[in-house]
């Protein structure tokens, strides 16, 4: 096999290994929603939940009852290759956005006097359904911050914004990710280490 024909084999592996994940979760949602007796969508349990606070800082957290897809990101020369059909990365990136867009709709009460953060520390915490290792960096978290951009609860997330924290923990009973959006006043420079 020539090198250009291995590339486009693996990029057609990638693309499928990460349509496979959004199938999955996509299904995960609707054995919840309409077989599963006491299922979050039922009971309403942990069903896209927000809580807001106005501060001073504000602070939004939003709970999404599904944890992140992997994604693994595409060599640049491939994306050329397949133009025509939408990528993996866009596929992943528009549900995030529907999945945190359903979270700020269904509580749009709770959410009343909101403000778009100019600055702030975004703490996403992944649950995960088991205690497999995994690294946390590798779960679309890129996504979620566009979402919130794209959705105006950010202003921006670049680097003189937004600061980050990203952690893994175990929820058997209950794998979801909650996203902790926390106006930065400062308070950084106070847990940050002076070296």
């Amino acid at each position: 096999m020539r090198k250009i024909e291995q590339l486009r084999f693996l990029e057609e592996i990638s693309r499928e290994l990460v349509a496979v994940q959004l199938k999955i979760a996509e299904l995960k949602k609707f054995l919840e929603r309409k077989l599963l007796p006491g299922s979050l969508e039922q009971t309403g349990a942990l069903a896209h939940e927000a809580a807001f606070t106005s501060g001073p800082p504000q602070v939004l957290k939003i709970v999404v009852p599904l944890y992140p897809l992997k994604f693994q990101v595409h060599p640049d020369p491939l994306y050329s290759l397949n133009r025509a059909e939408p990528s993996t990365y866009q596929q992943v990136r528009k549900f995030w956005f529907t999945c945190i867009q359903k979270t700020i709709q269904e509580n749009e009460k709770k959410l009343a006097g909101l403000k778009t953060f100019a600055r702030a520390l975004v703490w996403i915490t992944i649950f995960f359904p088991d205690a497999r290792v995994r690294d946390v960096d590798n779960f679309t978290a890129k996504f979620i911050n566009d979402a919130l951009v794209a959705l105006r609860v950010l202003e921006d997330d670049d680097h003189s914004r937004v600061a980050m924290i990203l952690e893994g923990r175990v929820d058997r009973d209950n794998p979801r990710t909650e996203i902790l959006v926390v106006e930065n006043v400062g308070q950084l420079k106070k847990i940050k280490p002076q070296i």
